[in-house]
C-alpha cells in the first residue's frame, strides 16, 4: 500500500518575480527593435509610399496593422498588465501554469516583434523600385 508519504513531491512553482523579471529580459531587445522600428523606419517608409503614389494594395494593410499596435501600445500593455495582476492576485491555479503561459506569451511577442520587422523590410523593398522609377 502507498501513503501520501510514499507519492513523489510536487514540482515546486517558480516564484512571480523571477519569472516575470526573466520574461521582461528576454522581451527588453524585441521591444526595442519594435521601438526603433515604429519611431525610425515606419515614418521613413510612410515617406518612401507616399512619394511612390501606392493608395490600395495589400502591403498597406500591413502598414496599417503596424501603426495600429504602434497608436494603441499603452492600452495593449496596460490591459495584459491588468489580467496577469488578476491572475496573479485572484486565482489560486495561476501558480501552476504561470511560467508555461508567461513563457509562450514572451515568445509570441518576439515573434511578432521579428515578423513586424521583416514585415517593413518587405514593404520597403517593395517600394523601392517604385520611388526608383519615379525619380
Amino acid at each position: 500500500m502507498t501513503t501520501s508519504s510514499d507519492a513523489p513531491p510536487l514540482p515546486k512553482t517558480d516564484s512571480a518575480l523571477r519569472t516575470y523579471v526573466a520574461a521582461i529580459l528576454f522581451l527588453l531587445p524585441a521591444f526595442f527593435t519594435w521601438l526603433f522600428t515604429n519611431i525610425i523606419l515606419v515614418p521613413r517608409l510612410w515617406v518612401a509610399w507616399e512619394q511612390a503614389g501606392i493608395t490600395n494594395t495589400r502591403a498597406l494593410l500591413v502598414m496599417l496593422v503596424s501603426s495600429y499596435f504602434a497608436n494603441y501600445f499603452g492600452i495593449i500593455a496596460a490591459v495584459v498588465g491588468l489580467v496577469l495582476l488578476l491572475l496573479e492576485f485572484c486565482f489560486a491555479a495561476w501558480r501552476r501554469y504561470r511560467r508555461i503561459t508567461v513563457v509562450s506569451v514572451t515568445i509570441l511577442l518576439n515573434t511578432c516583434a521579428l515578423v513586424g520587422l521583416s514585415t517593413v523590410a518587405t514593404c520597403a523593398l517593395l517600394v523601392a523600385p517604385m520611388n526608383h522609377k519615379s525619380k
